[in-house]
């Protein structure tokens, strides 16, 4: 039997899905006189970066979409919804996301953000376009099952837009996350033949809001290093209500000086801190390890 939304708000939004609190400052504003089944979207995809596939909040599996903004300010992100796979016009609209924030939003709440219209003639699902005129900003999509517990990335990136990898690793699970039944763990890759010494700034995925620094989260050279959400969160206080986090590495002082000797003071390429980042799920319920590293850049 089909697990319905009604069961996925009890269940998974409840504890998974961010409560979005106002600061978010999110807002829709409808194309005027979208019909069904007439309009055809006419986009031009390269102008875009298109989300796909989806699932209905109807389906036993339920599409999560996480919008990125690395920036300093808040960004918009314009979104426009057609049917698969007829690819016509379903609404378009507007989707304010804070700076350094990623929120995440059931697709039902989603689709109700930029007024998208209901699906319908033979279409089973939407394709989202995003398009945004701020540099780092991105997307990444999950999928869970309200009634096995089944959880998993389905993020599909256009050539050369993968950001799997990079030094900002965003919505890692908290604790506070369905009562730790799929914790995180933050893998780092060094790969300088010296060792590598970070300092690591802890967000609410959320918010962009800065919960706490840990100073210091050594990888020694040419190693893989296996940090647990539980080794920041013994170094950083993390809210109650607060179940994605954000991590941000950076050089120690120390470390940047090797980076960069002639700096003064030092001054490292700030996109290269010679490493991989990964994050992984452990799926309690599955007895799984799933990874969650990859996004995908909007602008390419």
């Amino acid at each position: 039997m089909r697990t319905t939304l009604s069961h996925l708000t009890v269940g998974f939004i409840a504890v998974f899905c961010l409560s979005l609190p106002a600061v978010q400052a999110l807002s829709a504003t409808a194309r005027p006189g979208i019909e069904k089944p007439s309009d055809v979207a006419g986009l031009d995809g390269a102008f875009y970066a298109e989300v796909f596939p989806t699932f209905p909040a109807t389906s036993a599996n339920v599409s999560f979409i996480r919008l990125g903004n690395d920036n300093n300010a808040a960004s918009v992100f314009h979104v426009t919804a057609v049917g698969a796979p007829s690819g016509e016009l379903y609404g378009t609209g507007d989707i304010t996301v804070p700076a350094h924030a990623t929120p995440q939003y059931e697709i039902g709440t989603f689709l109700t953000r930029i007024d998208a219209l209901p699906l319908a003639n033979g279409d089973t699902s939407y394709s989202f376009y995003l398009n945004n005129d701020d540099p780092n900003t991105y997307f990444q999509t999950v999928i869970y099952n309200g009634g096995n517990g089944f959880f998993e990335d389905t993020t599909i990136c256009a050539n050369g837009s993968s950001m799997q990898g990079s030094k900002k690793v965003a919505n890692v699970h908290t604790s506070k996350l369905a009562g730790n039944q799929y914790p995180s763990t933050v893998y780092v890759h060094n790969l300088l033949y010296v060792d590598a010494e970070y300092k690591v700034t802890v967000r609410d995925s959320g918010t962009g809001n800065v919960l706490g620094t840990v100073a210091s989260v050594p990888v020694k050279a040419n190693s893989t290093t296996a940090y647990p959400f539980s080794y920041f969160e013994s170094r950083v206080t993390i809210p109650a209500g607060v179940v994605h986090a954000t991590l941000e590495f950076k050089p120690t002082p120390a470390f940047a000086a090797v980076l960069d000797p002639t700096g003064t003071p030092p001054n490292p390429d700030p996109d290269d801190l010679g490493a991989i980042f990964g994050n992984t799920v452990y799926s309690a319920p599955f007895n799984a390890f799933l990874n969650l590293s990859n996004k995908c850049r909007i602008n390419r």
